[in-house]
């Protein structure tokens, strides 16, 4: 009987569409959690920042009304876990009083 001979194989290279899929699997592994914390980061500076509000809503909001005399009025809010209000506004000294002992 004689011997068979058995061809033997070099290493296996891989083909050129395995390193794309690896590549593409990497960067979503590694990629889409770096992208989601960059994300949050940007959504989450904005939080409790202080924004132009209406008057109007500010003073209903704080149980109260502007002086009829009121004038420059500024009013801003800011949202996250407590709503903060604030009215900025001139006025005579005249009402004040009256405007104080209403509110």
């Amino acid at each position: 009987m004689g011997e068979e001979t058995v061809a033997k194989r070099g290493p296996v290279k891989a083909r050129p569409w395995t390193w794309v899929w690896a590549t593409v699997v990497m960067t979503v592994v590694c990629g889409g959690p770096t992208a989601l914390l960059a994300w949050g980061a940007m959504a989450w500076d904005e939080a409790g920042e202080a924004k132009p509000a209406d008057c109007a809503d500010v003073m209903t909001f704080a149980r109260g009304t502007l002086p009829a005399d009121a004038r420059d009025a500024r009013c801003t809010a800011a949202h996250w876990q407590d709503t903060r209000v604030v009215a900025g506004f001139r006025t005579g000294r005249a009402g004040v009083g009256a405007w104080l002992a209403s509110t």
